[in-house]
């Protein structure tokens, strides 16, 4: 992983000389015979983190910090990416459950692996560190697993890089011990072999001024239990191309509770040309798909812990209509775009799924357009104007793939597919613009698949 980097544009001139230490050769020996022990000792906990996002593989370093599997990294390692895994200097590589925290102001993210049981790399106390005193920092500079540098605490820094005194409120400690990229995320430890540092960034410019987060800054985190999913489910992801009229795509993900964070980012798909065709929810984290050419005209976004039925009331009158509607992060996220080919909607919010209901909007020329919930009702959107001449859909268990093939036979194309906490609906249609149709279901988003469709010439036509 590309270690980050901060460019300072004054210089500091040195005034002082520094005196020089020199070691008897029985000494030296006895040191570096510790400094082997304690690596021997630490390097199980030790950890490659291994980045993949859109636009391409990483590597950056971790620490294990509880025995139950929790992994400390450096934010940036994990900036992006739609699969993580961590490796261990034996080779194992595991998988990631989920990320539990994510810090991007001070550059901290925690991980939970897969398992539990995990070697661990004791916390020592930053808030005691001195200038002077001699640190190991460990990484991966450039890909080289487990390598190990040694320096000393250069200085102890707040968090505009001011110089602070001992047991005052610190933020970063500057070391003169050699990192690189690669290094980011990885522990800087005193010689007992304990973590008091993670290594963040290094100034551009300068010869070892390189700087890492106090751990007493993400101690409190740690005490904290383990959240679960808002769904209570694992991450698995239902992903639909079509071969249709190649729009033009692209997708983000997005940290956090709410995907809509970033408003200025939104604003600017949108002045490029850009509309939401779908939003999903994974593990503490969302993808939004944007395409080009689409029906859509203006669009509009309501979020509530509640469904916004006014607001979807309000925006009908206007001429607006639900296209996208999904639970996740302990809200609803409500998408409403003007499209001149629909002419009506409805909807029925209901604890158990509304069978009857459905049929009888069938038989009054609605289509089903979106099925949801978020674990204690269902929400199903039916809509005129789509252009489906028929419908058949399916809850499933496991994902029936005989049922989609005979169905494609027959001319039904895969429209919508729906979720309530694990609870999976494939909804399929005749009438629909597509020629051709494929599906991927699995744990983990998949990238290079949606990159292979597009490749094509294909869609991506429904995420979940």
């Amino acid at each position: 992983m590309e270690m980050k980097v901060l460019e300072m544009r004054y210089i500091l001139r040195a005034r002082y000389a520094l005196p020089v230490l020199l070691l008897l050769p029985g000494l030296a020996s006895a040191v570096a015979q510790d400094l082997a022990d304690v690596l021997d000792r630490v390097r199980p906990a030790i950890v490659t983190i291994e980045a993949t996002a859109r636009e391409g593989s990483s590597l950056g370093t971790g620490f294990v910090v509880r025995r139950d599997g929790v992994v400390l990294t450096a934010a940036h390692v994990i900036k992006d990416a739609n699969r993580i895994r961590v490796r261990f200097p034996d080779g194992k590589a595991v998988g990631v459950e989920r990320i539990i925290a994510e810090d991007t102001d001070q550059d901290f993210a925690l991980l939970k692996l897969n398992g539990n049981s995990y070697p661990v790399l004791p916390l020592g106390n930053s808030g005691g560190l001195r200038q002077g005193q001699r640190i190991l920092a460990l990484g991966n500079p450039l890909g080289l697993d487990f390598t190990a540098s040694e320096g000393i605490i250069s200085a102890l820094r707040d968090g505009q890089l001011q110089s602070v005194r001992p047991g005052s409120e610190m933020v970063y400690v500057q070391i003169s011990a050699a990192i690189s990229q690669g290094n980011s995320g990885g522990p800087v430890m005193n010689l007992a072999g304990e973590a008091v540092g993670v290594a963040i960034f290094k100034v551009k410019g300068g010869e070892n001024l390189n700087f890492a987060l106090a751990i007493d800054r993400i101690k409190p985190i740690l005490n904290r239990p383990i959240p679960t999913s808002p769904r209570g489910t694992g991450e698995s992801w239902f992903v639909v191309a079509s071969r249709a009229r190649n729009v033009g795509q692209e997708y983000k993900f997005v940290r956090g509770n709410n995907p809509l964070a970033d408003d200025k980012w939104l604003q600017s798909k949108w002045s490029a040309g850009f509309k939401i065709t779908d939003i999903a929810e994974g593990k503490d984290r969302w993808v939004i798909v944007l395409s080009k050419s689409t029906a859509y005209g203006v669009q509009r976004v309501f979020t509530d812990s509640n469904f916004p039925a006014n607001q979807v009331k309000e925006s009908w009158k206007e001429g607006y209509y639900i296209t996208s509607a999904l639970y996740g992060g302990d809200r609803w996220l409500v998408v409403m775009s003007k499209n001149r080919a629909f002419t009506d909607q409805t909807y029925q919010v209901s604890a158990e799924f509304p069978q009857d209901w459905i049929k009888v909007r069938f038989n009054e020329g609605f289509r089903i357009s979106i099925i949801n919930g978020d674990g204690q009702k269902w929400v199903v959107v039916m809509t005129k104007g789509t252009g489906f001449t028929a419908q058949v859909y399916r809850p499933f268990d496991e994902t029936p793939r005989d049922w989609i093939r005979d169905k494609w036979k027959e001319g039904y194309f895969i429209t919508h597919i729906g979720n309530s906490s694990g609870k999976w609906v494939v909804v399929m249609s005749k009438g629909a613009i597509f020629q051709d149709q494929s599906w991927w279901f699995g744990d983990s988003f998949p990238d290079s698949w949606v990159k292979e469709q597009w490749n094509k010439g294909w869609d991506v036509t429904g995420v979940r």
